[in-house]
């Protein structure tokens, strides 16, 4: 339900959280997951993910390189859930 209707932010803040404990990830391991795959958890458009990734990575939540995401600041992420 919250994917449904929640915002952007905090769709792709879920979507990371949940790829980060599926992965068994801990802040600041690298994931690596296809923008497209990232996206269609969220349930947005691939184009809106990359847009919501830049803004993380300015916030410094979150690392980005081309095959690579790393979290930096899970405890605002999971503020935005």
């Amino acid at each position: 339900m919250h994917m449904a209707y929640g915002s952007v932010r905090r769709k792709t803040a879920q979507s990371l959280l949940y790829f980060a404990e599926a992965f068994n990830k801990k802040p600041k391991e690298n994931m690596h997951i296809l923008r497209t795959d990232l996206a269609s958890v969220a349930g947005i458009a691939t184009e809106t993910l990359i847009r919501t990734l830049t803004g993380f990575k300015k916030a410094g939540y979150i690392e980005v390189d081309k095959q690579h995401i790393r979290i930096i600041d899970q405890a605002k992420l999971q503020l935005m859930t």
